[in-house]
Order: structure tokens, then C-alpha cells, then sequence
């Protein structure tokens, strides 16, 4: 649970920034596009599929930008943030 003054509300992990490369240039992770990027969705938690286009060699996956609960969208650039491990 997360207690922040007199509020309680579940631990609800999510990813905000996830894709990979794009097709070509760089692009900077706060614009979502069909590589993906900071897409900000609770609904991308464990053991969801996306799909993103395979457009260079090795696809150069990346995710990050971990929370432990938010709403769809940092509306206003809030998500309570959580440190993330690889397995």
C-alpha cells in the first residue's frame, strides 16, 4: 500500500516509457509514436503484450520510467515513481 499523508492506495506498477528503435533518426522518449515511447498507460503492468515494429537489427528494445501508481498520462507530470531491477 502506498500511504501518502491521510491517503491509502494500492501499489499498481506500471511502465511509462517502453518501444524500440525507430525506423530512422533519433527521437526523444516523450513523444509516443508506432515505436512506442513515453506511452504512460496502466494497462502496460506484467504480463501485457504490445507490439511494436521491428524496423532496425535487433530491434534495440527499451522500457523505463517505472510507477508505482498512476493514472493514464502524466497530466500534469505526476506519477509516484519507483525504482526498477532487471531479473
Amino acid at each position: 500500500m502506498i500511504h501518502f499523508n491521510d491517503i491509502q492506495f494500492p501499489v499498481e506498477p506500471m511502465i511509462g516509457v517502453i518501444g524500440v528503435a525507430p525506423k530512422e533518426g533519433e527521437v526523444p522518449c516523450g513523444f509516443p509514436a508506432a515505436h512506442g515511447s513515453n506511452l504512460d498507460n496502466k494497462k502496460i503492468i506484467t504480463c501485457a503484450r504490445l507490439y511494436f515494429p521491428a524496423h532496425v537489427s535487433g530491434v534495440l528494445f527499451q522500457c523505463g520510467d517505472l510507477h508505482a501508481a498512476m493514472g493514464d498520462e502524466e497530466i500534469n507530470g505526476a506519477g509516484l515513481e519507483m525504482p526498477v531491477q532487471s531479473k
